[in-house]
């Protein structure tokens, strides 16, 4: 019982982060973007494509990487589409 309040707790808490009610000082905005793309991915994969001109075959393609490699590249898909490139490779997820 206690297990299912944590992870209710926990998702509160991503969605007011998500929604910036909760200070950027205190957060890993990393780790904040990486779950809202999960989120959105699992969700909302087509809104999420159209938003940032992504391609759909090759979202679920990349999709069936392991779960972690799958949305930290398209975390970087993202990246560049808002220029948020800080070299060749790298991504600024911030």
């Amino acid at each position: 019982m206690c297990f299912g309040l944590n992870l209710r707790v926990k998702k509160y808490g991503l969605n007011l982060a998500f929604t910036g009610n909760i200070k950027d000082e205190i957060l890993d905005i990393e780790e904040i973007a990486y779950y809202l793309v999960k989120y959105l991915l699992n969700n909302y994969a087509d809104l999420l494509c159209q938003r940032y001109k992504l391609n759909r075959e090759q979202i679920d393609l990349i999709m069936q990487n392991t779960e972690n490699d799958a949305i930290l590249e398209i975390m970087t898909m993202i990246g560049k589409t808002r220029g948020a490139l800080v070299s060749r490779w790298k991504c600024r997820y911030e």
